[in-house]
C-alpha cells in the first residue's frame, strides 16, 4: 500500500498564458520555489515507499518525502471528457508549453 499525498490543482488564469502556478517555501533555510507554467494544471506528489532512509553524498542522510515533485500537465482524463481542453499531440498539432521553477531565498 503506497501512502503519500498526489494533488491536481487547476491554476487560475488562462490556460496558454505564462501565470503563477504553485510556491513552496522552507521556513528552515528560507529557499523558496516559484512554479510559473502555460499548462492548465499541477499536479504535486510525494510517496512513502517503504520505512526506509537512503544514504547519499558524503553521508546525508534522504528519509521518505524528503523530496516532492510539481509536475506541470493538461487535465487529467481530458481524452474522456470533451468539455476539458484537448491534451491529444499530433504532428499536425504540436504541444508548446512553456514552465518555470525560479528559486531564491528570503
Amino acid at each position: 500500500m503506497r501512502k503519500g499525498i498526489e494533488l491536481e490543482m487547476v491554476i487560475n488564469g488562462k490556460s496558454g498564458t505564462l501565470r503563477p502556478a504553485a510556491r513552496i517555501a522552507d521556513p528552515k533555510t528560507g529557499i523558496v520555489m516559484d512554479v510559473s507554467t502555460t499548462h492548465p494544471c499541477v499536479v504535486v506528489w510525494g510517496h512513502l515507499i517503504g520505512e526506509r532512509t537512503v544514504v547519499g553524498k558524503q553521508g546525508h542522510i534522504y528519509r521518505n518525502f524528503d523530496a516532492m515533485s510539481f509536475e506541470t500537465q493538461g487535465y487529467l482524463d481530458a481524452v474522456n471528457h470533451p468539455n476539458f481542453e484537448s491534451t491529444l499531440v499530433t504532428p499536425q498539432k504540436p504541444m508548446h508549453e512553456i514552465t518555470v521553477f525560479k528559486f531564491s531565498t528570503r
